[in-house]
């Protein structure tokens, strides 16, 4: 099996997801976030050919979502106490699941604390707007739901999400023909926002 730099891996990942939209950008840095997280499993060719075969190129879509980037998981900042009595432990995405983390503990993990307005939140919950939790364009299905709400977390000032699982037909949309993954085009900016497509 051929290993692949970061580099080629990315080039690679752009000759194939161009192929499906012009516009998509894949860079070292994504492919280093994609194996970070264990998204990607690693840097040899079929392994990076697999993965991004199998997603479904988003950008120029118009759908709008509310969109937060995440990065691997790391220690939580202090939050507040969860429904549930616990307080959040970690942030971010790890998809092997290394610290044994319940599902609840992990939808934490990257469902709050955002700083997105409870005005604009209420619009996305109204609208049955998607969350998608992106790590430098790459959206996994696990990591896409319906937004239903929200909650201030008094310690921080920012919001958790509340979210539902989607339906087969929303999930169509984002992941069609059982594709694995999608791509969105994330631009400089806020960690979190609501954006079109």
């Amino acid at each position: 099996m051929c290993e692949l730099s970061p580099e080629l891996a990315a080039v690679l990942g752009r000759s194939i997801l161009q192929a499906k939209n012009p516009e998509v950008t894949v860079t070292r840095r994504s492919v280093i976030g994609l194996l970070e997280t264990g998204a990607l499993k690693s840097l040899e060719e079929d392994e990076v050919r697999r993965f991004f075969e199998g997603i479904h190129v988003l950008t120029g879509s118009g759908i709008e979502v509310v969109r937060v980037s995440l990065a691997e998981m790391s220690d939580s900042e202090v939050t507040d106490p969860r429904p549930y009595g616990a307080t959040r432990q970690f942030a971010g995405v790890d998809f092997s699941n290394q610290r044994g983390l319940s599902k609840q503990e992990r939808r934490d993990a990257w469902t709050g604390v955002w700083p997105v307005s409870a005005r604009n939140l209420a619009i996305a919950a109204l609208g049955e707007k998607a969350l998608l939790g992106v790590i430098r364009g790459f959206v996994s299905p696990k990591l896409a739901r319906i937004v239903t709400g929200s909650t201030l977390d008094v310690t921080t000032g920012r919001h958790w999400i509340q979210t539902r699982k989607m339906t087969p037909e929303e999930r169509e949309v984002f992941f069609p023909n059982g594709t694995t993954g999608a791509w969105v085009m994330v631009q400089p900016g806020p960690v979190a926002a609501i954006e079109e497509l």
